[in-house]
């Protein structure tokens, strides 16, 4: 029974054997992460509101939580590289119960936005990322980080529903506690029962040395420089802006546009919400391993643009799902997989530096493409800003079309993949293989390479 619950595990997760407990666990975290937040949301606006803050202070408070993630996003992905996901979890758990823990004991508006400082290292989903890509092959890493959505979703659902009821037992500022408490306690589980084999292999081969004593700013540039990361973070950047004009006008959209009430807007979010779970779970995986990362994502890309071409004329609400769902699977798509390529791209001992910096793009755009987009559906109305996203993902998509053109990303793709080990203990096996590539590149090499990789 034993064996067949944890075959079980390994399948879903897509990990190795001896690390399903670890990916458990790491998905606990998740889904404790995603139930905290999603607790507070309901009970956010009334709290503001409470403490004597407008709609004004309100939207300076939603832009101060996404200027702290922007800083903090690298530094903890530097974090994670360095310390191993352990500490960085356990960090992230922490700074979460601080955050919830001050919004309990808000009694002014000052400290309702100090409240929101420790998001600067409140980024367990990154760190949750940097693990399964750290400990999972190329095949099984996009549909590995995908499931780590469908946690996130569980405990976005248990969460958004409990948050308002539990407020009517409890207090706005009793719900901002039990979710300090929640991370406490998911806190001290990671200290015990999380085993931290990252930093160990690191030791071993004194990576961790090396990493520890290159600055934080000299890392970043050596990313960038990597073959592929700096392509794919552009073409990230270029979309972003096209998906958050877009998600920052939506129910703004849903209410003149189509004039739905708050209630159906709420089921309009659920249902792209459910997509994008669904998509992470049972799809991103089987089209990125049939159509490789970079094709999927381009194709991807093409769909959302065509999406936002179609929104801009649709004038019904069933018009409106129809579009609704290639676009949720698209966006996913490319969140996903370009997660999982830039896992793969860059450097093994700058993974959680990477994804960090994937992250950082998101709130890049959540600064600057919200203020865009509401000026544009102000001044050019719905229609306008619809084929202005259209245009934006139609230059991301182009631009990912030349580079691989130029052999800037699939290139650097495959030499990473031949180079790079799985998670499983076959690091240092497939750098050998790779080694001995370099010195004799015959047909027996790249057979070698291929058993490697096939195992």
């Amino acid at each position: 029974m034993e064996a067949a619950v944890r075959s079980g595990l390994r399948s879903f997760f897509r990990c190795g054997d001896g690390h399903e407990g670890a990916f458990l666990l790491v998905h606990l975290n998740i889904v404790i992460y995603a139930v905290s937040f999603w607790l507070c949301q309901p009970i956010l606006p009334f709290l503001t509101k409470q403490l004597g803050a407008d709609e004004v202070a309100y939207g300076w408070l939603q832009s101060w939580f996404s200027l702290i993630q922007l800083i903090g996003g690298p530094w903890m992905g530097r974090l994670t590289d360095t310390q191993g996901p352990r500490y960085a979890l356990v960090t992230t758990q922490l700074a979460s119960a601080l955050s919830y823990g001050l919004l309990a004991a808000a009694q002014s508006q000052t400290v309702l936005f100090l409240s929101k400082a420790p998001a600067v290292v409140q980024h367990c989903m990154q760190v949750a990322q940097a693990f399964v890509s750290a400990y999972t092959d190329r095949d099984g890493r996009t549909e590995a980080i995908g499931r780590l959505s469908l946690s996130y979703g569980i405990g976005m659902i248990v969460g958004s529903s409990a948050g308002g009821f539990l407020s009517k037992v409890f207090g706005n500022q009793g719900v901002a506690l039990l979710a300090s408490l929640l991370s406490v306690g998911v806190a001290m589980a990671d200290v015990v029962l999380l085993p931290n084999v990252h930093t160990e292999k690191e030791k071993e081969s004194g990576e961790g040395e090396k990493k520890g004593g290159e600055s934080g700013w000299s890392a970043f540039v050596g990313l960038i420089l990597q073959e592929g990361v700096g392509v794919v973070l552009v073409f990230k950047i270029l979309l972003g802006m096209a998906f958050r004009m877009y998600e920052s006008t939506f129910s703004l959209a849903l209410a003149q546009q189509f004039e739905l009430d708050a209630a159906a807007i709420g089921l309009v979010l659920t249902f792209g919400a459910a997509l994008s779970v669904a998509t992470n779970t049972f799809l991103v995986g089987t089209i990125s391993r049939s159509l490789g990362e970079v094709p999927s994502v381009t194709l991807a890309t093409a769909s959302a643009s065509v999406c936002f071409f179609f929104y801009s004329f649709v004038s019904s609400v069933s018009g409106l799902f129809i579009v609704l769902l290639p676009k949720a699977v698209s966006s996913t798509l490319v969140y996903t997989v370009t997660t999982s390529l830039l896992a793969s791209l860059a450097d093994p001992s700058q993974r959680g530096l990477a994804i960090g910096v994937s992250h950082a793009t998101r709130s890049l755009c959540g600064l600057v493409a919200p203020p865009l987009g509401g000026w544009l559906m102000k001044t050019q109305g719905v229609r306008g800003l619809a084929l202005c996203c259209c245009g934006v993902a139609g230059v991301a998509c182009l631009f990912l079309v030349v580079c691989r053109r130029l052999g800037l990303i699939e290139a650097s793709s495959v030499k990473k993949e031949e180079g790079e080990g799985g998670g499983d203990g076959e690091v240092e096996t497939e750098k050998s293989e790779g080694k001995k590539g370099k010195a004799k590149k015959g047909p027996d090499s790249k057979k070698k390479a291929g058993k490697v990789h096939s195992s």
